[in-house]
């Protein structure tokens, strides 16, 4: 483990501070079907330095599983922040927000607060789910202020570099807010060089007495390392070459429960058809409710639909709330029409529990199954345990 990881732990004795470890196990099989167990011991905490400055961190030690593989340690975060003069700084691993959404750096930012405030930041781009900072460097710098009452506005640019290739881009935002939590918000940004590109969505909500309305207008065309890490939308998967979509939506509760529902066309880029542009659509509903006490049940259904390509399916989920403790279990079908290729089917079933361990409540034994067959047709299968223990105020987890 790192040295550093260990320097914070050892501060924590000394500072007001929240520390959590996990001990965690599981069993996959390997590409014979046999099967191979696993191991990960985390260390965590969040410290308070006094003066306004804070400081994250979080360490792992990791038995791949294979054979003659070597245990494996990694810094995953440290992360501090806090003010420097009239500026406030942060440094190591993180995601920034600003009108785009989140940027996962591992570098330094700096905002300088006033009647505008002027962000800079500077890093290479991590992966949140593998924990792993590539070899994309990036540099940028905004401005962000109030316009009037209820109207702000953001520009900014930024550029990245990766090996011999460099990328610039530049983007702008708007957001008009009303009296009674009405919004509209338009984000519109460029890349400029050998690879164009542009994405650009006006997107407004409603709130009704008894009914949330909104509706979007929306165009994707950038490359791909410019896109969200998450991909929430799978006309990004039909449309890699751009795509445009205007799409309602309506969101209602009823007594306990919640209904929504969202849809509308689409329109994308072919690249190798004889006509450019092709037609299609993109459609979800949703409802959530508990159905007995400590038992809340939903289900999710979604079809996307770019000629000729198209997705269909849902998940089914149950979560039965037992105090300190919780059981849930959800399942997950979908049906894919790639635009080469045959018909494929992919599932995905997950049974996970979490239960307190004697009566501090700061100790948990956590647990998984899953099985299934994921997007490249392969079957899946993969259990653990977790063992969490969390020390804090009042055992508050960090």
């Amino acid at each position: 483990m790192s040295l550093l990881v260990v320097a914070m732990l050892g501060s924590a004795l000394a500072a007001p501070a929240r520390l959590w470890t996990t001990t965690a196990v599981g069993g996959v099989p390997d590409l014979l079907g046999r099967p191979q167990a696993r191991a990960e011991q985390q260390v965590a905490t969040a410290l308070d330095l006094g003066s306004g400055w804070t400081l994250d961190g979080l360490g792992s030690v990791r038995d791949p599983g294979g054979q003659g593989a070597p245990l494996t340690g990694d810094l995953l975060v440290a992360h501090a922040r806090g003010p420097v003069g009239t500026a406030r700084l942060e440094v190591g691993r993180f995601a920034r927000l600003d009108p785009r959404g989140a940027l996962h750096l591992d570098g330094a930012a700096v905002a300088w607060s006033g009647p505008v405030t002027v962000s800079a930041w500077g890093g290479r781009l991590w992966h949140p789910e593998t924990w792993r900072a590539g070899q994309t460097g990036v540099v940028g710098a905004s401005a962000e202020g109030r316009l009037a009452p209820g109207v702000d506005a953001a520009a900014g640019a930024e550029g990245r570099l990766a090996g011999a290739g460099g990328q610039a881009r530049a983007f702008s935002a708007l957001h008009v807010r009303g009296a009674r939590a009405q919004a509209l918000r338009l984000t519109a940004e460029r890349a400029l060089g050998h690879q164009d590109g542009a994405r650009a969505e006006l997107c407004g909500d409603l709130p009704m007495r008894r009914a949330r309305l909104g509706a979007t207008a929306r165009w994707e065309n950038l490359p791909t390392d410019l896109l969200p890490t998450a991909l929430a939308n799978p006309l990004t998967w039909l449309a890699p070459h751009g795509y445009g979509v205007v799409s309602v939506r309506a969101q209602r509760p009823a007594g306990a429960a919640l209904l929504w529902t969202e849809g509308g066309p689409a329109l994308h880029r072919r690249l190798d058809a004889s006509s450019p542009w092709a037609a299609g659509g993109l459609g979800r509903a949703g409802a959530s409710a508990p159905v007995a006490p400590h038992l809340r049940l939903g289900a999710h259904a979604i079809a996307a639909g770019l000629s000729p390509t198209w997705l269909a399916g849902g998940v089914v989920d149950a979560a039965l709330d037992l105090g300190e403790g919780q059981l849930r279990a959800d399942l997950g079908v979908f049906r894919i029409a790639p635009s080469t290729g045959p018909r494929a089917t992919t599932w995905e079933g997950r049974l996970s529990g979490r239960a307190p361990v004697g009566g501090s409540g700061r100790v948990h034994l956590r647990a998984e199954l899953a099985a299934g067959v994921d997007r490249l047709l392969q079957p899946l299968a993969r259990g653990g345990l977790a063992l969490d223990l969390r020390r804090g105020p009042a055992g508050q987890a960090p």
